[in-house]
């Protein structure tokens, strides 16, 4: 598909997002109802990057694909055929890309579409998904995948921002079964890192550790990040900074997927009371920009990052929240 402006803007003022009767049953309302107001905005803004950038960046596509999916899983009313139509035209992306001797498919954007998918195997993704690894294995470097886009101006050490990719990445892989090359050298690389400062970091990293069945890291990580929680309740992706709704998602993705989240109720409760309270009226999240340049700045690609990341980590720390890792 050249151009998805054709089938997905003509329908748009009437976007699939009311949630079921069953969400709205066994999860808190004020969860399902800030799940709800999101949608309509992740969609909108989501076909708006792809019609005017013609891209498939990290923080934009792979993120509105990750959520929506997760929003459709947990009962919400997201259009399949449309979810459908958008990652097709993401993978042919990946592959128009593959084709371009002068540049590879984003390591970053593969493994979040890879990710965002884990949950639902009974989806056929496209032919393209096949070469994924493939694409990820050949931007090996030195033992690790390096951050790309605009990921390695982010205001944290550039190794950490590699740490993270590196961590998504093998956490995609064997999330896939994938039998590509030199993980061992990518987890012994790993062992040399030093603590991070990103809620992020800490997160994957639990993912990870649970993953891999190494309990007392995946332990740690948790408990670095419930000691690094604000009073408001919330993460900033810095930790100790203001919190926003992407460190947030990032938190409460983590714990509940690589945690009990039971044991933690209280530090949850004050999380979703927190992106509750600050969501905004158009169903998104103020979220200060990554970048270093940008400072504390909020801009539309972090709003949508956070937007994103916030409808994940609500749904993962749902009650009826499935284990995928």
């Amino acid at each position: 598909m050249k151009n998805p402006k054709p089938l997905f803007l003509g329908a748009l003022a009437t976007t699939l997002a009311l949630a079921s009767p069953t969400i709205a049953a066994n999860t808190d309302d004020r969860v399902a109802q800030a799940v709800k107001r999101s949608i309509p905005f992740l969609e909108r803004e989501g076909v708006k990057w792809m019609t005017k950038r013609k891209c498939v960046s990290c923080h934009q596509i792979p993120a509105m694909l990750w959520s929506l999916n997760h929003a459709r899983n947990h009962g919400f009313e997201v259009s399949q055929a449309k979810l459908d139509e958008w990652t097709q035209w993401s993978a042919d992306k990946m592959a128009a890309i593959d084709k371009d001797p002068k540049r590879q498919p984003p390591v970053d954007n593969l493994i979040q579409m890879m990710l965002g998918r884990q949950p639902y195997k009974a989806d056929k993704p496209p032919a393209q998904f096949k070469e994924f690894p493939k694409w990820i294995a050949q931007q090996q470097t030195n033992s690790f995948w390096k951050a790309g886009g605009q990921l390695p101006r982010q205001k944290r050490p550039a190794r950490e921002t590699d740490e993270a990719t590196t961590m998504w990445t093998l956490l995609a892989l064997k999330s896939d079964g994938s039998k590509v090359p030199n993980q061992k050298q990518a987890r012994q690389w790993l062992k040399e890192a030093k603590p991070g400062i990103s809620a992020e970091w800490w997160a994957v990293k639990a993912l990870l550790a649970k993953q891999s069945g190494q309990k007392n890291q995946a332990k740690h990580a948790i408990a670095k990040l419930l000691k690094s929680q604000n009073e408001d309740g919330g993460w900033g992706w810095i930790l100790g900074a203001q919190s926003d709704a992407l460190g947030t998602g990032f938190a409460l993705h983590a714990i509940g997927r690589a945690s009990d989240p039971k044991t933690h109720a209280e530090a949850i409760r004050k999380a979703r009371a927190f992106l509750t309270k600050t969501q905004r009226d158009d169903g998104s999240w103020e979220v200060p920009s990554t970048k270093k340049a940008n400072k504390e700045a909020p801009e539309p690609t972090s709003i949508y990052w956070g937007t994103a990341w916030a409808v994940v980590g609500l749904l993962d720390t749902a009650p009826e929240a499935k284990a995928t890792q």
